[in-house]
């Protein structure tokens, strides 16, 4: 009996024993995972900090080359016709809409052929206009948002047979056309049907013809944009207007950046 019992005893001292050396291991687990934790959520923090340096430093040098390209214009939907005078359809293009350019307001203006593009491809390149002063953009800008829709057959009766519209935009540097390009691949935006450029380096999203608009400046907006569709829009402003920038309709799935 006695026996029985202080085997039972010995049993049971070594099961406290290997319960304790068995807390002792889950408090120290524990304490690792606590340091571990702390680890995680400092690099977090860090890597934090330089993304949003980093999203500034890219925004602040997005604007300083904006601000190299400040007098330059892109048009769209002009059709390229043989012995073209681009410098004089620019100019037809603003008496449409009635807006009067002095004979040194031009400086340049020519297409924008890609390399590598076929003849269909470029039947409608776009133009590039480098003005003398930023002010001629901007007064071809507010006159063709008071005009409205603008025709190829408004600007020249020889492209009575084109029925697209003619657009005008900003020039896009790099960021705004990767930008527009990660907006538009961006696959938590598949109900967004618009995706198109808006003014000062701005892409514009909106769901459907008469749903809001949403201003987007950096990834950190587009991102933002995925958390916040359900609830409120961006900030938009005039740079959202329709009428100076190519509206994007994702069912048509356009590739070309300058359409």
């Amino acid at each position: 009996m006695e026996t029985t019992q202080f085997s039972l005893y010995s049993t049971s001292f070594n099961n406290i024993n290997e319960f304790e050396k068995l807390r002792k291991d889950l408090v120290t687990l524990g304490k690792d995972h606590k340091e571990l934790a702390n680890a995680v959520g400092d690099l977090h923090g860090k890597h934090h900090t330089v993304s949003t340096k980093v999203n500034q430093l890219e925004l602040e040098v997005d604007r300083l080359t904006r601000a190299g390209i400040t007098n330059n214009m892109v048009i769209l939907g002009l059709p390229t016709m043989k012995g073209e005078n681009t410098t004089d359809l620019v100019r037809k293009v603003a008496a449409s809409v009635g807006c009067e350019l002095s004979e040194d307001a031009i400086q340049d203006a020519r297409r924008l052929n890609s390399k590598g593009k076929n003849s269909a491809s470029t039947s409608t390149a776009p133009i590039k206009v480098t003005f003398t002063e930023e002010q001629f953009k901007e007064d071809l800008f507010a006159q063709k948002k008071n005009h409205g829709q603008l025709l190829p057959s408004a600007v020249d009766a020889k492209f009575a047979a084109f029925k697209n519209r003619v657009v005008l935009r900003d020039e896009m540097t790099s960021f705004g056309m990767n930008l527009l390009k990660e907006a538009r691949e961006a696959e938590y935006l598949v109900d967004f049907k618009f995706i198109w450029p808006g003014r000062n380096g701005a892409v514009l999203v909106k769901k459907s013809e008469n749903s809001s608009v949403h201003v987007i400046r950096s990834s950190v907006d587009l991102q933002k944009l995925k958390q916040q569709t359900s609830k409120r829009p961006l900030n938009s402003s005039v740079c959202s207007s329709e009428d100076s920038s190519p509206v994007i309709d994702r069912n048509k799935r356009v590739k070309n950046q300058h359409q």
